[in-house]
């Protein structure tokens, strides 16, 4: 497998579209027709290997920060289209590399601007091992916080990794996005937030978690009940979750649920798959990201309701074993919860 390397949107457009002109491929990838668009009117890709009965659908980047995650998906795809021992007559691979394109813009134009075009490889690197050092380090102060080593005011202060971003040029951030850059701006500048949350924008340019945007989201009631503005967890714990922002707000209303148009494309798709004669999905790997890992984490909460009878516990299972394969073909480490594995 090729090595892991920093994609930009357009990169990730190039390289799909060197991989489908590839006349060596022993397996056609086809762009589909989009399942959607976003508001601002972003493209929610989508492409397929194989045309068999049996769908295996792949996506990443549901969180527009976690840009591991579409690398993997399009290096997946790279790797697919020369297996010969793929069969092509009995499966049909869907892939989604970019579910949430507004927020993978964000975050990857803002990065873009603290790597620097005109630095090297090496400068790069080093500027890209200096965020991810700050940010784990950020990561670690609410712990500090609560066995009294720090003050609780540390919480709502400004980040290292955020600091890093205080002296890029804001006029060459989405500059051929301008509307999404207003909405995104608008939101930092509405609650004093550091420029530097930009450069780890979870959420789309409204400001909404995807992966939040559920309506039997228990988060919604809690967030309702607050008293009080609540604010997030770890490295983004001087921004809050109850209004819209950078990771975490379910929703743009918390008393009237309202889907997303991202979510809206990825439900009307499986139903749509669902209800094809012929047609059987057979499984689903929706992968985030944290800290440089990869994961999947099933939702086994009781009080969510399973609209599919899905069996969580075999889940945690599958996905363990499947780790445990992709662990030993590409030497990467896993950690062990009680509940999630992380690649």
């Amino acid at each position: 497998m090729a090595k892991f390397a920093y994609m930009n949107i357009q990169d990730v457009n190039n390289t799909i579209k060197q991989l489908m002109e590839n006349k060596e491929n022993k397996h056609q990838l086809k762009e589909m027709q989009p399942l959607g668009y976003t508001e601002f009117g972003l493209a929610i890709k989508h492409y397929t290997i194989g045309n068999g009965p049996k769908h295996i659908v792949v996506s990443g980047s549901y969180h527009g920060a976690e840009i591991i995650t579409t690398i993997f998906v399009v290096r997946l795809m790279e790797e697919i289209t020369k297996d010969i021992n793929f069969q092509a007559d009995q499966y049909t691979i869907d892939f989604i590399p970019i579910v949430n394109p507004e927020g993978y813009l964000i975050t990857t134009s803002m990065q873009d601007l603290y790597l620097g075009k005109s630095t090297t490889e090496e400068e790069k690197i080093a500027r890209a091992k200096t965020y991810w050092a700050s940010y784990w380090a950020d990561t670690t102060i609410p712990a500090k916080v609560k066995s009294g080593e720090l003050s609780e005011t540390v919480l709502l202060e400004k980040k290292s990794y955020q600091a890093l971003f205080d002296d890029v040029n804001l006029d060459e951030f989405l500059k051929n996005d301008p509307e999404i850059k207003a909405s995104a701006l608008n939101i930092v500048k509405k609650n004093n937030y550091p420029i530097g949350v930009l450069a780890a924008w979870t959420t789309n340019a409204h400001g909404i978690d995807l992966s939040q945007n559920v309506p039997y989201n228990p988060a919604i009631k809690t967030l309702l009940e607050a008293n009080g503005p609540v604010y997030n967890h770890l490295a983004y714990a001087n921004t809050r979750k109850d209004i819209p922002g950078p990771i975490n707000t379910p929703c743009r209303d918390l008393k009237k649920f309202s889907f997303e148009l991202e979510n809206l494309a990825i439900l009307n798709f499986f139903e749509t798959l669902s209800q094809t004669p012929g047609v059987e999905i057979i499984a689903y790997f929706n992968y985030h990201s944290v800290m440089g890992k990869m994961y999947q984490k099933p939702i086994k909460e009781d009080e969510i309701i399973n609209l599919y009878n899905v069996d969580y516990e075999r889940k945690i299972i599958e996905n363990y074993i499947s780790s445990r394969i992709f662990r030993a073909k590409n030497a990467y480490n896993i950690i062990e919860s009680e509940d999630y594995l992380v690649i």
